[in-house]
């Protein structure tokens, strides 16, 4: 029984019917309420909705299910750092989800980002080349290693990584930011 809701929601999730898929998972969650990883599709799907607050409480619900569960604590992480409100909090996850996903490009990606926003930008360039060469397509990493790299003073690096951001993505979430911060080091430049 669990299998066919979790594959009728899958159908529904590739189909882009997120809202019958979220109904599915919740059904299957009134029924298994204890299940870590349904409350981390639920947050998921949520998310890819733009509910983040609704995405939220079902991350916290998964790791108070099970506090070492590194999806839901990577994806709470990069929550918390996107809001720049609590970014203890972020770096405790982070730093939780590297520990359980050691491999993860994504996580080294959050954690790097973190580390950035705090200022700790040495630490924040090793995982974010780490992720750089897992994943060379993904416009966001580019441009997070480009802020460090500019954070750091390399701005031949920095212009590179945002130029290749922009030419992987023109309209990735970060392009805005991305241009902006191009101007600004070119017209430093000279």
């Amino acid at each position: 029984m669990l299998d066919s809701y979790l594959n009728l929601a899958a159908v529904f999730t590739r189909q882009h019917d997120r809202e019958d898929a979220i109904r599915l998972y919740e059904s299957l969650l009134e029924r298994n309420p204890e299940s870590p990883s349904v409350n981390m599709l639920v947050g998921m799907l949520y998310e890819t909705m733009g509910r983040d607050r609704k995405a939220t409480q079902y991350y916290e619900k998964a790791l108070e299910l099970k506090p070492d569960f590194g999806p839901a604590a990577n994806n709470l992480a990069w929550y918390y750092a996107g809001k720049g409100d609590d970014l203890g909090r972020a770096l405790m996850l982070a730093e939780k989800a590297r520990e359980k996903l050691p491999d993860n490009p994504f996580v080294a990606d959050t954690l790097g980002w973190i580390y950035e926003k705090k200022g700790l930008h040495h630490k924040a360039r090793i995982l974010l080349e780490e992720s750089r060469v897992a994943l060379p397509d993904n416009p966001t990493l580019h441009y997070h290693l480009g802020v460090t790299y500019s954070s750091l003073g390399e701005t031949d690096k920095a212009l590179a990584s945002l130029k290749e951001a922009l030419r992987l993505n023109a309209e990735f979430p970060e392009a805005e930011q991305t241009e902006r911060l191009i101007e600004e080091i070119e017209e430093t430049k000279g």
